[in-house]
């Protein structure tokens, strides 16, 4: 839903180590260190897919791995992390460069300035305790799962990647809505140094339905377009279960004819509202037949081996007659929601719980939430 042609995967083999005594900071592991396991990224080491299928309690960790890069001048590295369960620092080339709180939740780092031609050293410092104070899921914290609770995830278990902009970049998008008024508000915001020209296509199976392009200096750019029936005597291009139709969505960043940043995206023309104590999808009752999906796999935890694992399981839900699932005390990979969205599921969603009510369980989870 946020896609660039320019980028890289930094998933595969890294560089491990528990540091139980948490000294690692201290000691300075993040500029020299001699590891002596591996994992497999994204998944947890206490999963079998990680290589590694340890399931005690190791409170502090580290990852490492080279990459290389061409580094050209006027351009943006991004480093990005889908999520890392607890409290994430990030080093490259020995320069710190941020931290992260929240297991489910993406962030990204700008590390244009500590990135250099050729090979690059990425660091990963991870923190992730038997805390209830911050949101768990389904994650146990005891040494042994019991009951309705699952084996604990902790470090990186969602995909790494590096993406590669021009000078000028978008670094977020949303799109609302509106099929009373058959419109879409597009919300953009954007990086760079100088007024720029910020182009918006919207396409329904490749043809182009609506285009605006407008000068705007760095910051937040918005457009509004409305959205005509292809053909006004069939019924509107609704998403639903039934017919999960999707518009294409491209966002531009140019300046003197030269494009520096292109997104990619999608949205589906829909509407969820209530109506004297019923449910509405597009304005009409619908009735809803949800599965509980807890997100678990049996070698990966709470990581797909793939991303066809995803499309499978997906599909089998549609075959057994369901039009949708509760995601149960989990945020997904973003992959899960796009072939929901392609295959027509409504999705549920839960945000982790957090297992003692306290202060800081309030803030924990009202961050990650937000």
């Amino acid at each position: 839903d946020f896609e660039r042609e320019n980028w890289i995967s930094l998933n595969g083999i890294w560089d491990f180590a528990f540091d139980d005594s948490g000294e690692g900071e201290q000691q300075n592991w993040y500029q020299s260190h001699e590891y002596t396991d591996k994992i497999i990224v994204p998944f947890c080491y206490q999963s079998k897919n990680s290589g590694i299928g340890d399931t005690a309690c190791h409170p502090y960790l580290w990852y490492h791995r080279n990459f290389d890069i061409r580094k050209e001048e006027g351009r943006h590295y991004l480093l990005k992390f889908g999520a890392v369960d607890y409290h994430t620092k990030v080093w490259i080339n020995d320069q710190y460069v941020g931290e992260h709180y929240g297991g489910h939740s993406s962030f990204q780092f700008d590390i244009s300035t500590c990135v250099r031609d050729g090979s690059n050293s990425l660091t990963v410092r991870v923190v992730d305790t038997n805390s209830c104070d911050y949101p768990r899921g389904k994650q146990f914290w005891g040494e042994e799962p019991e009951r309705c609770w699952y084996t604990q995830t902790s470090g990186i278990w969602q995909n790494v990647w590096l993406e590669i902009t021009g000078d000028s970049y978008f670094d977020s998008l949303q799109v609302l809505t509106d099929i009373d008024h058959k419109i879409v508000d597009i919300h953009t915001h954007w990086v760079g140094n100088r007024s720029k020209n910020i182009s918006c296509r919207i396409l329904y199976e490749g043809r182009v339905l609506a285009a605006s392009e407008q000068e705007q200096e760095p910051g937040n750019t918005d457009f509004c377009f409305h959205i005509k029936e292809s053909d006004p005597i069939e019924e509107f291009h609704y998403w639903s279960p039934e017919h999960p139709q999707l518009f294409d969505l491209e966002i531009t960043i140019c300046s003197g004819g030269h494009c520096e940043d292109r997104v990619k995206s999608y949205f589906g023309m829909r509407k969820i509202s209530i109506e004297n104590g019923k449910i509405l999808l597009n304005n009409k009752p619908y009735y809803q037949k949800l599965i509980m999906d807890q997100g678990y796999w049996v070698d990966g935890l709470m990581t797909a081996p793939s991303d066809e694992s995803f499309y499978q399981d997906l599909k089998i839900v549609k075959e057994m007659g369901f039009n949708g699932v509760r995601k149960h005390q989990k945020i997904e990979d973003p992959r899960f929601y796009y072939w929901a969205d392609r295959l027509g599921l409504l999705v549920w969603e839960e945000m982790p719980s957090a297992y003692v009510f306290s202060a800081e369980a309030v803030a924990n989870t009202t961050r990650e939430w937000i």
